[in-house]
């Protein structure tokens, strides 16, 4: 059997994206388990709450930023990433869980031809995204996760200064 190269050349292509889309939601999930866990120390949240849906860790990560910078945090740059973090959730499951495939299609005068190369659902086949949708929602993931990042450097200034402040 002959290798398909379409095939090999669409994964070669698709493959910086896939990797820059997970390493970045990676990176938020982080800082995400990082607040949570230094606000084990303050609070009594469970268990359950750290293991329990992404959208209660996220909005727990979200109450304990607006929580502890009620003053001198863009409130609502911070609530518009939170909900684009929310909302790319779905395309990192969907990435995660899926592989690249074909799509096939009618053209305008009705035959069946290939159209090109998607991630689809395999359970929800209504959820796909191709590559210039994916390569848009690897720009609004990088600029959530840099806002974040500069979210967690105040956030470990604070708990630093906190400890100082204890001693």
């Amino acid at each position: 059997m002959d290798d398909d190269l379409t095939y090999l050349k669409a994964e070669e292509r698709w493959t910086h994206l896939i990797g820059r889309f997970m390493l970045d939601f990676a990176s938020i999930e982080d800082c995400i388990h990082r607040v949570i866990l230094m606000y084990l120390k303050e609070t009594l949240v469970t268990d359950q709450q750290l293991s329990d849906t992404f959208k209660n860790r996220l909005d727990l990560f979200h109450q304990v930023l607006v929580k502890r910078f009620s003053d001198g945090l863009d409130k609502d740059e911070l609530n518009k990433a939170i909900k684009k973090i929310h909302d790319l959730y779905l395309t990192r499951n969907l990435i995660a869980h899926n592989s690249l495939s074909y799509t096939f299609g009618e053209d305008k005068n009705g035959d069946f031809q290939f159209l090109g190369f998607e991630i689809t659902a395999k359970k929800k086949s209504a959820l796909s995204t191709n590559y210039e949708q994916l390569e848009s929602k690897v720009e609004c993931l990088k600029e959530c996760r840099t806002l974040i990042a500069n979210f967690m450097m105040k956030f470990h200034e604070a708990e630093l200064e906190s400890l100082i402040n204890k001693e």
